[in-house]
């Protein structure tokens, strides 16, 4: 599972690698369209990456308004689910794992861990939010990051398991076992879009983007009535292997190329196996597109961690979801209903 955001140490990097991860086309400055509208776009790094919004609107301070309500809900929430924070309510939860005691929280909280749960069934565990004490262990993206020992991972491991949280009421957690810690950093991001987006809608925004270190989604199409343009990220190489139109509908991508480290050769990297406490090794990457960001992110990283065929199949069988999945070897796989312009040539296996 991804590795989240809420650590400075972080943010310089993602600032620049979010720029290749997955970039808007064609989305440079402020451009006048047909309609009369104007894009207007801002930037700012939180959620640990560059969040990039571009909103459509004849009125210049109505749009910057409704782009400072998002970006402050996006704030809010990370206040709220950032592990890295010792103030936030799932640091709350962490500190108090293995404790008789439920801990109280927001009803938000409760809904995202009870939706994350459901995910987590829904994906046969492999996307499993209690994954927090592997992604320490590792500490890939920080000053200690290194390559455990089978004695460590295997300590960690018996802290891991999402049936072992129990939600009481509409307000209580409890995580049965000592040294267990919820770690959003699968479903953070996404959840975080779909918010800012209503927040959009309610300023009456009907065309827009937002993009969080290459989770994406939009409202509506661009202004001319065209769909938004958005890149892949290729998995080896700065720069695109295709182009993803959206409209109304999100794209989110996990790759082994976003947090890692070189070992004798081998890349360890930040999507890990809950079962194993390991990198997964069977893909570069995974472009998940569906109607919200939520499920882009959650779809992303568990269908990476399933592997290509698993996967595909897992697309398959989802409705309204679309991928890409690029093999360990570099070979593609497309679900039947993928839509994107391929920009160079790479060899399709589906």
């Amino acid at each position: 599972m991804k590795n989240p955001g809420g650590r400075p140490s972080l943010a310089l990097k993602l600032l620049i690698g979010s720029i290749l991860v997955v970039g808007m086309i064609g989305l440079i400055g402020v451009k006048q369209v047909k309609s009369g509208a104007r894009l207007y776009r801002q930037a700012q790094v939180m959620l640990d990456t560059l969040v990039e919004m571009t909103v459509a609107s004849q009125n210049e301070q109505e749009a910057h308004t409704a782009m400072a309500a998002a970006y402050e809900e996006i704030g809010r929430i990370e206040a709220l689910l950032s592990k890295y924070r010792n103030d936030s309510q799932i640091s709350k939860i962490n500190q108090h794992a293995g404790e008789e005691a439920i801990v109280r929280v927001d009803r938000e909280i409760v809904e995202i861990v009870q939706r994350s749960l459901q995910y987590a069934d829904l994906t046969g565990g492999v996307f499993d939010i209690t994954i927090g004490p592997v992604v320490d262990l590792w500490g890939i993206g920080t000053d200690h990051e290194h390559v455990p020992e089978n004695a460590e991972l295997q300590h960690v491991l018996s802290s891991v398991g999402y049936k072992n949280i129990e939600i009481q009421g509409e307000t209580g957690i409890r995580l049965r076992e000592p040294q267990m810690a919820l770690d959003l950093g699968g479903i953070a991001k996404g959840y975080s879009i779909d918010r800012a987006i209503e927040v959009l809608r309610r300023h009456k925004i009907t065309s827009a983007l937002v993009n969080a270190g290459g989770d994406i989604r939009c409202i509506g199409t661009k202004p001319d009535g065209s769909p938004w343009r958005v890149g892949i990220q290729h998995p080896r190489k700065s720069s695109i292997i295709g182009v993803v139109p959206l409209q109304d509908a999100a794209v989110a991508t996990s790759g082994d190329y976003e947090r890692f480290f070189m070992r004798n050769n081998t890349r360890f990297h930040h999507i890990f196996t809950p079962s194993t406490g390991m990198p997964v090794s069977e893909c570069q990457s995974v472009t998940i597109t569906t109607k919200t960001a939520e499920m882009a992110d959650v779809f992303a990283t568990a269908v990476f961690v399933m592997g290509p065929e698993r996967g595909l199949t897992f697309i398959e069988a989802s409705p309204e979801v679309e991928g890409m999945i690029i093999r360990a070897d570099g070979t593609m796989l497309t679900s039947s209903g993928f839509s994107y312009q391929p920009v160079n040539s790479m060899h399709s296996a589906f």
